[in-house]
């Protein structure tokens, strides 16, 4: 299991921001406040990864990426994942959606109630290589926009979106 608390008030500024990664049945939980602005290619903000584990991502920070595709969150395994977004997330790049998450046979659950935007991909991204279900939760203060501002992929066996605040589409639907 990792565990990465990173609630201070500091920023971080790089080519790749936070990455937590473990092989096998790791789980990961990923907690940052920190404000995070990366700049370059595959320069994601916060990523976490494992083969089979639980995901858990909890963001209140300011998340900024700028790069092709460089996501706001990107979140990948094939067991659960779990994330909660309360940080404005800004991306800029072909490719590089808000948040993607991405699990072969596990359930996707996304809470936001924040700003969301990604110039030049899709808001917010399910995908799954299974026989996965799949949430999304945009409280009213939530606000997701992208060419597509919210998108799952077809191999879901349920996807429930909740929406309170605005979905937006620059040049597809809002969802």
């Amino acid at each position: 299991t990792v565990n990465l608390d990173n609630t201070n008030s500091g920023a971080l500024f790089a080519n790749a921001g936070i990455r937590a990664f473990t092989n096998g049945t790791g789980n990961i939980n990923l907690t940052t406040g920190a404000t995070v602005n990366t700049l370059g290619a595959r320069a994601e903000a916060v990523s976490a990864l494992t083969v089979q584990g639980v995901i858990a991502i909890n963001n209140s920070g300011k998340l900024t990426t700028t790069g092709s595709p460089s996501h706001g969150i990107q979140a990948t395994t094939g067991g659960n994942i779990g994330i909660i977004n309360t940080g404005d997330i800004s991306t800029s790049g072909a490719s590089a959606d808000g948040i993607i998450a991405t699990t072969t046979a596990g359930t996707v659950n996304v809470e936001n109630s924040a700003a969301i935007t990604s110039d030049l991909s899709i808001g917010v991204q399910l995908l799954a290589g299974g026989a996965a279900s799949g949430a999304i939760s945009n409280s009213a203060a939530g606000a997701i926009s992208g060419t597509t501002g919210v998108q799952t992929g077809a191999n879901f066996s349920a996807v429930e979106i909740s929406n309170s605040g605005t979905i937006t589409g620059t040049s597809a639907n809002g969802v």
